[in-house]
């Protein structure tokens, strides 16, 4: 008798112990429906898109202020703590009151946008940090006016261009994308997320 409890006890254990493994794997299993992962566009990659896209040159007017803005060298580089990318580029400003050129360079955070069609990465709502002129004090002519004018005209035609050139191709990737659920910057580092 007492073998036949213990039997019995034995069934039932081993019975309800299939049961639960059984119903956890499956309750597991319908959880999951599609599996998600991510890769980082490497800050590198960015800058040698930049680089085939600069140097350029514009001629540039505000009012009665006019001249030459040559845009070089951007570099997008990583910022811990900012959900931004963060880009630096040189400038020349050249006009009649400096024919030998007023040299800077324009700090920039800016978001990005992503064009689905296309797979390109742009530049989106570019906001200046700071600017920051080499030889601004070099011109007597030179007054807070026209300073101000300057400082605006090379910001706003740096910004311009910068949101008109794409900063990466995601069809010329390596990788075998799947649905690219989103586009994203944390830490300055742009995160694409992949949908399988």
């Amino acid at each position: 008798m007492i073998k036949n409890i213990i039997l019995v006890i034995l069934a039932v254990f081993i019975f309800t112990g299939c049961v639960l493994t059984g119903s956890s794997s499956k309750t597991n299993y319908n959880k999951v429906d599609k599996v998600n992962y991510s890769f980082i566009i490497p800050t590198p990659k960015l800058n040698d898109t930049l680089k085939t896209q600069y140097p350029t040159q514009q001629t540039v007017s505000y009012g009665a202020m006019k001249g030459t803005l040559y845009i070089k060298d951007p570099v997008a580089y990583e910022q811990n703590n900012n959900d931004k990318l963060v880009v630096v580029a040189n400038f020349k400003f050249v006009n009649y009151l400096f024919p030998k050129g007023l040299n800077g360079i324009i700090d920039i955070t800016s978001g990005i946008r992503f064009e689905t069609k296309s797979k390109k990465i742009f530049f989106k709502n570019l906001q200046v940090r700071d600017i920051k002129f080499e030889n601004f004090s070099s011109s007597k002519y030179i007054t807070y006016d026209p300073q101000e004018i300057i400082t605006k005209l090379i910001a706003k035609t740096v910004l311009e261009s910068l949101s008109k050139k794409y900063i990466y191709n995601l069809s010329q990737d390596s990788k075998s994308l799947g649905t690219i659920e989103s586009v994203k910057v944390y830490n300055s580092r742009i995160f694409v997320n992949l949908g399988l």
